[in-house]
């Protein structure tokens, strides 16, 4: 039901006790997921963790790799907060492993971490899906083979992203805001969706903005939605916007003979994707004798009649440059 927590665990150091899940005068709040915890209702945590008393301690949570832990909705009553997989609270610190599934049922439109008054370092080598929100401070590691399924907020310090960061979620168009820093290590990976077909006004491509500096390695993996591209040529949108500056060196792109992608800034705090779906592009022409040429124009000239089929098209253009 709504506020109905899957577990409650409290420390109370000094200051007494409550009739809660767990409730100890022990400082430190150790709370370790093993099994799934999944709750529903408005404004339910999947777990709340709080340290809070004169003698508060720290505060760790553990979520082990066959465990998830799922919030609830949005708070049905004015100014509770809405569920989240995981709440945490007070404490002189805390930390947060996960190697599990942190989410609510929102998807990425929930919540899925929410801390509040303390300092928190999180470090995710499972997935999370949904919004990150503070009221404190945040540190986030996702280390290599951790998912991000990013909601619409990151509200975290500094993020370091060793694995993989799909901005705005996996399909459809998304946009996510990460209020603090962005660091891709080269073995990160920031999963963009595009849909050239879509509305053009800029809105074709996820769009990550990043209120603090951004420093890109690794690679950009672009996930087509729609192999339609209405209007011929090298199209350009943004991907990625960064108040504090953006730096990108060595960064790989989603390889396609069809698909040409192209990392554009044309400023110094933005990052555009420049896209054309072209099968008769001078790459591949270069590579072909007369009559390669000719049929990879009469494929090109089925495509931009609409007749192509849709299977066959993303075959052709799932093939990976070599050049």
């Amino acid at each position: 039901g709504d506020s109905a927590h899957g577990n409650f665990a409290q420390s109370a150091g000094g200051g007494g006790t409550t009739s809660t899940t767990t409730t100890t005068t022990d400082p430190m709040v150790s709370v370790p997921v093993d099994a799934d915890v999944k709750v529903s209702g408005g404004g339910a945590h999947g777990i709340y963790a709080q340290s809070i008393g004169d003698r508060m301690g720290a505060i760790d949570v553990t979520v082990g790799p066959t465990a998830t832990v799922q919030g609830g909705a949005a708070a049905t009553d004015g100014g509770a907060d809405d569920g989240a997989g995981i709440f945490i609270q007070d404490g002189t610190q805390a930390t947060l492993s996960n190697a599990g599934t942190i989410t609510s049922v929102l998807g990425t439109a929930g919540t899925a971490i929410r801390v509040v008054d303390t300092t928190a370092s999180i470090v995710n080598t499972g997935t999370i899906t949904g919004q990150i929100v503070k009221a404190s401070s945040i540190d986030l590691l996702n280390r290599r083979g951790g998912l991000i399924n990013a909601g619409p907020l990151l509200d975290v310090d500094n993020l370091t992203n060793q694995g993989t960061l799909a901005v705005g979620g996996a399909g459809p168009i998304g946009s996510t805001r990460l209020t603090g820093n962005l660091i891709q290590t080269g073995s990160g990976v920031l999963a963009v969706d595009l849909d050239p077909g879509g509305a053009n006004d800029g809105s074709q491509a996820d769009r990550l903005h990043v209120d603090g500096h951004a420093d890109l390695g690794g690679d950009i993996a672009i996930n087509l939605l729609d192999i339609w591209q209405p209007n011929d040529g090298m199209q350009s949108v943004p991907i990625v916007t960064a108040d504090g500056g953006l730096y990108y060196a060595g960064v790989e792109l989603t390889r396609s003979a069809v698909a040409q992608y192209q990392l554009q800034q044309p400023a110094p705090g933005a990052l555009h994707l420049g896209y054309s779906i072209d099968f008769a592009n001078i790459g591949i022409l270069a590579q072909t004798n007369d009559n390669q040429d000719d049929i990879a124009r009469y494929i090109h000239g089925i495509y931009r009649a609409q007749a192509l089929d849709s299977a066959i098209a993303r075959e052709l253009i799932a093939i990976e440059e070599t050049h």
